[in-house]
């Protein structure tokens, strides 16, 4: 390898990214975060773990006394747990005076107590929160927003590290390089959700860390000789996911079956080959089951359900899926639920679930789904072996897990829209594979100039996205009754940039957000003029 390597820039972009959308985000913005930060207080302050149906959120979040995140599902959109809206709070000097003194201050910050609102987030294996305790600790008498950004900084590391991971076993094998970078250089250009769905406090972030591990010992153990303790790794790792996320009960499940395809193809290999791989599987399924399958035994005994989906633990108690669906089926909106997924997955925003214009959102879903297309194409000539095709398993069976979630939610009689952000979890994965559908797009003349033309405005979609949620907190936007950005000013707030940075300052970061972001920009020519003198990332 011979000069600067592009991936400095790649990591400084990703970084610094992150670290702008973190200084632009209120508390408890991020999808979620007032469960999981009640399940991080309650693991750090009682050393108990949570407990579905048992475990209430902290009291301290309850009465929190800043703005909260819109309300979804139908209007008015009220926020959540009664709170005022942002624009409410900015018209009260005293509400601002109080936030300043009570949640920018250091102080000691009151112990975990519980309230009496159930903990949905309860229904997690223990994982994430047991790692994050020390984070905890460490910042215990820190104000609440920079406990809050700490956390979220630290969670947003975590997938750092798994994307990093994942770059690094494509930079193993010649073959996955070029496709390997064009996808992960592209993949957070063209799915702007990306940012917001690790830079949060979460577990998905431990997940995305683990997943980029796993494809960094997959693809690693496809040259030379295999390590005999590789295969009990793997299993350790995805025990590990185990009690980090039930989503790696279909990733598991995954592994195994793309290990025995690939057996199965090569059936007229030499046996000592075929009893080797079959220790290797044997290896994984027993470790994976030893270090995370108790979680899931648990589950059944105790409501009936492996998952740790709260509408199957309902459905389970109350008739099963069968008969919800009975009662509450419709077509209209299995099929809305089902089309959130790909849309979500491009991108959804924070918690308000504020919505861009279709219009706005459309092209870069085609542009997402187009990608993939270009892949699928090229995928069904590779043999079982190609490590794409586990990438494909397992991209299945987390999407059959968030369709069977939209049924569980309807038969529940609740909104069936299924957010598809959780893909993101497997971006090491997908971004090889959106790799390989650019390098063919990028082949054709014509589609090369239409995608080019396409990731542009999908790096303006950016632009278009963080502002809007920047005047969205601070009161300068709301979220009307079509659940759109609604803006105050036809300049779409543009005209009212002094105001806007004033009031974000109060809940959060708005200086290091220009930098953070500033920085970024920065790092695509640095980016640009590398990967050029290298004969496009190939170094």
């Amino acid at each position: 390898m011979r000069g600067p390597s592009w991936v400095l820039p790649y990591a400084a972009f990703l970084l610094l990214v992150g670290t702008g959308y973190l200084a632009i985000l209120p508390p408890f913005e991020g999808f979620d975060e007032f469960a999981h930060y009640s399940s991080l207080r309650q693991v750090a302050q009682t050393a108990a773990l949570p407990v579905f149906g048992a475990s209430y959120i902290d009291e301290a979040v309850v009465r929190y006394r800043g703005p909260m995140p819109y309300g979804s599902g139908a209007p008015p959109f009220d926020p959540l747990l009664g709170a005022k809206s942002y624009p409410e709070f900015f018209e009260s000097a005293t509400d601002r005076k109080n936030y300043l003194r009570d949640y920018r201050e250091p102080g000691i910050r009151p112990a975990f107590l519980a309230s009496g609102i159930l903990n949905w987030e309860a229904q997690q294996p223990p994982l994430y929160y047991v790692i994050m305790t020390p984070v905890v600790w460490a910042t215990d008498r820190a104000p609440l927003v920079t406990q809050l950004f700490v956390l979220r900084l630290v969670s947003y590391l975590l997938a750092i590290a798994g994307v990093l991971f994942g770059l690094a076993a494509t930079r193993k094998d010649e073959r996955l390089r070029l496709p390997g970078a064009l996808g992960f250089v592209c993949y957070p250009l063209l799915l702007p959700q990306f940012v917001p769905e690790f830079a949060r406090i979460g577990n998905d972030s431990l997940c995305l860390f683990l997943l980029g591990w796993l494809m960094y010992l997959q693809i690693d153990s496809k040259e030379g000789p295999r390590p005999r303790w590789k295969p009990w790794l793997v299993g350790v790792i995805l025990g590990l996911g185990m009690l980090t996320k039930a989503f790696f009960l279909p990733v598991t499940l995954a592994v195994v079956v793309w290990l025995e395809s690939g057996r199965w193809q090569s059936g007229n290999g030499a046996s000592g080959i075929r009893q080797t791989e079959r220790r290797d599987v044997a290896a994984i399924l027993i470790t994976s089951v030893v270090v995370g399958g108790w979680w899931y035994v648990g589950r059944f005994l105790t409501f009936g359900v492996v998952t740790d989906a709260t509408d199957a633990m309902r459905l389970a108690q109350g008739g099963g899926l069968l008969g919800g669906l009975n009662k509450h089926f419709s077509f209209a909106a299995i099929l809305r639920g089902w089309a959130a997924i790909p849309v979500s997955w491009t991108w959804a925003g924070t918690w308000s679930l504020a919505h861009l214009p279709t219009y706005l959102h459309l092209p870069l879903v085609l542009l997402a789904l187009w990608t993939v297309s270009e892949f699928v194409v090229r995928v069904r000539r590779r043999s079982l072996r190609d490590i794409n095709w586990l990438t494909v398993l397992m991209t299945l069976g987390i999407c059959a897990g968030l369709m069977l979630r939209t049924l569980q939610a309807i038969a529940a009689g609740g909104n069936g829209n299924t957010p598809g952000w959780y893909q993101h979890i497997l971006m090491p994965w997908v971004a090889l594979a959106l790799g390989i559908g650019i390098s063919a797009i990028l082949r054709r003349r014509f589609t090369r100039v239409l995608f080019v033309v396409m990731t542009g405005y999908a790096v303006f979609f950016h632009a278009i996205a963080i502002w809007s949620e920047i005047a969205l907190f601070s009161g300068c936007a709301t979220k009307g009754a079509d659940k759109l950005f609604h803006f105050s000013t036809p300049m779409y707030c543009l005209d009212q940039f002094s105001l806007v940075v004033d009031r974000l300052g109060t809940l959060a970061w708005p200086g290091l957000a220009v930098c953070a972001f500033c920085g970024a920009v920065a790092c695509l020519p640095w980016l640009g003029s590398i990967s050029r003198r290298q004969a496009l990332f190939q170094d």
